[in-house]
């Protein structure tokens, strides 16, 4: 499966067209085609679009798709806002531009005074908003969002107060059982399917300090 050029830590967190589609409001045709007629083309997959990989779309591009149905929604033509998206090229959705985007009519721009110059209606596209509905739509799919990767927390109520993997019920204690009981990465992450390697890093970590779980 191809990268593009993304980093190892994209590939964290990589979501199949039916997942995508969910996420961003478009459907998996959409997306299907779109990248076929070079649209919009996702991060990771097979060159001929085929078998078990054939499309995996990053964190990011859910952002950047997301972003694409705000401006839709506000008037702007299907290309042009993927277009513009497009341009949002950062690997790492953290580095996603925050700077609004003002829609007038069917333009947009990242220059309020340009389109106010205008004096039509103007309509701000918030990323911080879309980086939201973004999390909050990958939590609803059941999936960990990038910041749970590698991360624990505790909650009252969840696995007798245990600090567990975020986003899983899987005790940190247990994973570091398993590496002192010499078990290979590659089988503890076969097992627990909702881990990824730096869940694995943090629990290495913990089984070589030898000290007692941050309360």
């Amino acid at each position: 499966m191809s990268s593009n050029g993304h980093t190892s830590d994209d590939l964290t967190t990589a979501f199949d067209t039916e997942a995508a589609a969910k996420v961003t409001g478009f459907s998996a045709r959409q997306l299907a085609r779109w990248d076929r007629e070079g649209w919009y083309a996702p991060s990771y997959g097979d060159p001929d679009r085929r078998g078990l990989f054939g499309r995996f779309f990053s964190y990011a591009d859910l952002v950047r798709l997301r972003t694409a149905r705000a401006l839709m929604d506000r008037g702007v033509p299907v290309r042009r806002a993927l277009a513009t998206v497009t341009e949002l090229r950062p690997s790492d959705w953290r580095q996603i531009p925050t700077t609004p985007l003002y829609v007038v009519g069917r333009d947009v721009s990242a220059n309020r005074g340009e389109v106010a110059a205008r004096g039509e209606p103007v309509v701000a596209v918030e990323p911080p908003m879309v980086v939201a509905e973004v999390v909050d739509g990958v939590r609803r799919l059941g999936l960990r969002t990038p910041e749970q990767i590698g991360a624990t927390e505790r909650r009252r109520g969840w696995v007798n107060g245990e600090e567990v993997f975020a986003g899983t019920r899987i005790p940190v204690t247990t994973i570091v059982g398993l590496i002192e009981d010499g078990w290979p990465r590659s089988e503890i992450l076969d097992n627990y399917e909702r881990l990824r390697d730096p869940d694995l890093d943090l629990a290495e970590e913990r089984r070589r300090n030898g000290r007692a779980l941050a309360s």
